[in-house]
């Protein structure tokens, strides 16, 4: 699950985004203790890579998230880690039994089925299954429908396992659910 990255390029990476920072933090002049954080960070970060001679841990990684404003997955793509083939390997080992799974989309990009037009208020007058309210489907990027909603306090996600599809026959194998706190 580790593509080899060597230290030049890592090195590299991290040294361009210090840079675009750096210049950014040179034209607006305010010289705020967020940008002097970030540059820190980042520089900690090429030291690290420079003098010790060792990988990058899962922590130095997850704080790239808070101070370069970068995806995890984006973060831990730039040290040799993708968790793309990471969630292909957890699938393969976990697929077929219904599980909660990562509540942050590492896959902004990914596309995603979204209702676009619904039937009309009869729909919604009676129990019904979602292919009996949606008329007219969309596939969009993960990023485009973020919203105040998208992350809720509580809120968690389960895959719906490749054997679990008998008893909810409604959901595919595989479909991914958000499970929502009731609120009052």
């Amino acid at each position: 699950m580790y593509e080899r990255v060597s230290r030049r390029e890592a090195i590299d990476r991290f040294a361009h985004i210090y840079d675009l920072y750096r210049r950014d933090a040179h034209i607006e002049t305010d010289g705020s203790r967020g940008d002097q954080a970030r540059l820190r960070f980042l520089s900690r970060i090429m030291d690290h890579l420079r003098h010790r001679r060792s990988t990058l841990s899962p922590r130095m990684l997850a704080g790239l998230t808070r101070y370069a404003a970068l995806t995890v997955g984006a973060a831990f793509e730039l040290a040799g880690y993708p968790l793309d083939g990471m969630r292909e390997v957890e699938y393969a080992l976990n697929g077929h039994r219904t599980r909660i799974v990562e509540s942050h989309p590492y896959l902004l990009d990914r596309e995603v089925d979204v209702p676009v037009r619904l039937l009309g208020p009869e729909a919604f007058e009676h129990s019904a299954f979602v292919a009996e309210v949606v008329y007219e489907w969309q596939r969009c990027p993960i990023r485009s429908v973020r919203d105040k909603g998208w992350r809720r306090e509580k809120t968690f996600y389960i895959q719906m396992g490749t054997n679990d599809s008998v008893g909810l026959s409604s959901l595919p194998p595989g479909a991914i659910v958000a499970i929502a706190p009731i609120l009052p």
